[in-house]
């Protein structure tokens, strides 16, 4: 967790997406089945789950803690490594080509380790209403988020992924394991409570030069 924080603090980047031209633009968009049944099986395997925690709220050290109101989850984090380099590989390439045809940002990396979360019935899991914008890497914020599915939908109830990108109207984004949703990072979204089983997911931030 201290290493985490110093590459965060550094803006050190850790997985670089291939630069290219961009064009179109919408809130959100998904890719389907661009991992494989073996590699969905893999991330639902990674031996990172074991070292889940609480997760917390707050910008990291002493401004972090545990906050049940806004946020039930366990999570872990899963960084680029010999062992999965490959999957990182076609992860980024699917939010490249998504960005290129979709959103049009101006992206250059991943500067944070990709997220674990757990959200379990037994614990009412779920992530209130919040962005995912973050202070740690104000010369690359995070710009365009995804969260990609790793449990059947048939294994949980409740567990809904909903944004809200127009006034106060919340959107339910339809899940399927292994479907990757995409939207901005500004935008407001949760997780509603878990109310069944358990919901797995690998979210993920990808930053760029500021907005301007």
């Amino acid at each position: 967790l201290f290493i985490y924080r110093i590459l965060i603090v550094n803006s050190f980047m850790l997985f670089k997406i291939p630069a290219k031209q961009h064009a179109g633009g919408d809130w959100t968009a998904y890719w389907e089945n661009f991992l494989s049944p073996e590699e969905i099986h893999r991330l639902q395997n990674l031996p990172e789950w074991s070292q889940c925690q609480d997760a917390v709220v707050g910008y990291g050290g002493r401004d972090s803690s545990v906050n049940t109101n806004i946020r039930i989850s366990k999570v872990a984090w899963c960084f680029p490594n010999a062992d999965n380099q490959d999957l990182w590989h076609k992860i980024v390439h699917a939010v490249a080509n998504v960005n290129r045809t979709v959103f049009h940002f101006d992206l250059e990396g991943c500067y944070e380790a990709a997220q674990l979360t757990v959200y379990n019935a037994e614990d009412n899991g779920n992530y209130n209403w919040h962005v995912d914008l973050s202070p740690f890497t104000p010369d690359s914020p995070r710009k365009l988020s995804m969260s990609l599915l790793l449990s059947e939908p048939a294994d949980f109830d409740g567990g809904k992924l909903e944004v809200k990108t127009d006034s106060d109207t919340a959107h339910v984004l339809e899940q399927r394991l292994g479907r990757a949703w995409f939207f901005p990072s500004w935008v407001l979204h949760r997780v509603s409570p878990v109310t069944r089983g358990q919901r797995k997911s690998l979210v993920l931030w990808v930053g760029g030069a500021p907005f301007r």
